[in-house]
């Protein structure tokens, strides 16, 4: 009697106490804890305002690339840049990209950066005169050169051209008109101004413009439909606005220098990584990103590595 009142005791015994075995042995395979995080570099990119196309397409990329590193990416666009780059440094981030304006204020918060520890990087737009580590961007330079040589063999030396640069402190600009001048023959004929009414008022036979940028081409190109009623003009153009394609697949552009933004997102990302983690020692020389000449006069592009 005795050994059966044992039998039922440890019997139930075992259906009270095996279930939390169970439970304890499946621990493991129940809950998978994370391995321990690496460190993560905490950087911000600070481009223009929202709903510029090509800015869009570079911060896709940076974000897109960026996942690939140990990173913590911070996106701050705005149209106060500087501002921006304030907050960041106040922040102590572990790095900057930012678009390069070549100012005086710029160049004293890419100097405050440096004196904390923290690279900037300049993308898209250079600032040359700053302590930027290093610039990955198109070669703006080239670019007006390009544009420029394919000028002089369509039209000649002795041709006009209008000039159409509006008054932005961005320094490609400026950049792309120096390229068109050392370029031409005879940059006497080149029309520079500001507004495309004022080339128009003043010089209404000029034949061919060139729209220094891409994001004021369809104001320009509404302009002069508004007043001649169709495009009589060769217009050319750089592609800082992706949308430029589809004017020059409409036959509204002669042609355009085309950019690379997902190139350079990939390679700022490639670059800072590197110089954060001592792989590579930097100099100021630029990194250029692809550039390439799209004209209807040759269909095909003319590539620039």
């Amino acid at each position: 009697m005795k050994h059966g009142k044992l039998l039922i005791l440890l019997i139930l015994l075992s259906f009270t106490y095996l279930p939390f075995f169970h439970f304890y042995t499946s621990w493991p395979n129940r809950f998978v804890t994370s391995p321990v995080q690496a460190h993560q570099y905490r950087i911000d990119l600070i481009l223009p305002t929202y709903g510029d196309p090509f800015w869009d397409e570079v911060a896709e990329s940076v974000k897109i690339s960026a996942q690939k590193y140990p990173i913590l990416l911070r996106t701050d666009q705005s149209s106060e840049l500087i501002r921006q780059m304030e907050v960041s440094i106040a922040s102590n981030v572990d790095g900057i990209l930012v678009v390069g304006n070549d100012t005086v204020r710029f160049n004293q918060s890419v100097e405050r950066a440096t004196q904390k520890g923290i690279p900037v990087f300049t993308i898209g737009s250079d600032a040359p005169s700053s302590l930027r580590k290093k610039y990955i961007g198109s070669d703006q330079m080239e670019a007006g050169k390009k544009m420029g040589r394919h000028l002089q063999q369509t039209f000649g030396q002795d041709h006009q051209i209008g000039i159409v640069t509006p008054n932005h402190t961005l320094r490609a600009r400026p950049i792309r008109l120096l390229g068109l001048k050392e370029t031409l023959v005879n940059d006497e004929n080149m029309l520079v101004f500001d507004q495309i009414e004022h080339l128009l008022n003043n010089h209404p036979a000029v034949d061919v413009i060139v729209v220094l940028d891409g994001r004021d081409y369809r104001e320009v190109l509404q302009i002069i439909q508004t007043r001649t009623g169709k495009v009589n003009q060769h217009l050319y153009t750089f592609a800082d606005d992706p949308a430029i394609h589809a004017y020059y697949e409409a036959g509204d552009l002669s042609g355009y220098i085309e950019q690379s933004p997902q190139q350079i997102g990939e390679k700022s990302i490639s670059v800072l990584i590197n110089w954060l983690e001592g792989r590579e020692e930097l100099s100021p020389d630029p990194i250029h990103t692809s550039i390439h000449l799209v004209t209807q006069r040759v269909k095909k592009h003319d590539q620039n590595h």
